[in-house]
């Protein structure tokens, strides 16, 4: 059993647990394809960062990198939505790796009591392999 976050996504970003896929292959129909999917796995690797004055502590402060890898039926790069919420507003900063993500968040929400002012939506494009692509930090 893997340690890492698996979604089952389909092109259009819908997520799916396991207990919906069959339930969604069931509302297919004959003459219908079902929507691609793919499988991803979600690594985030953290550094914590603390200084301290006096035996207590002064800063604390945590960076990491957000790593993904893609596993499909076929070998084309399928494009897929992440959003990343942070309710408690401890994020200062996102940088994507432009490469694999782009930042899609609506630049106009500045709004601090807005409930959506802590979601950070990007597209991300990794290709599929064996290995894991870092798409942020």
């Amino acid at each position: 059993d893997e340690q890492h976050l698996r979604s089952i996504i389909s092109r259009d970003g819908s997520i799916f647990s396991s207990s919906s896929i069959s339930a969604l292959n069931d509302t297919v129909k004959d003459d219908e394809q079902p929507p691609q999917r793919i499988l991803v796995n979600i690594a985030l690797n953290e550094d914590l960062t603390c200084s301290y004055k006096q035996s207590k502590i002064s800063s604390c402060s945590i960076e990491g990198v957000v790593q993904i890898q893609v596993k499909s039926e076929n070998d084309s790069v399928v494009p897929f939505s992440l959003l990343l919420r942070d309710p408690s507003r401890h994020i200062r900063a996102i940088q994507e790796n432009k490469r694999y993500a782009n930042d899609i968040t609506k630049k106009d929400n500045t709004s601090e009591d807005s409930a959506e002012a802590a979601d950070y939506r990007f597209t991300v494009s990794c290709p599929k392999a064996d290995s894991y692509f870092p798409v942020m930090r």
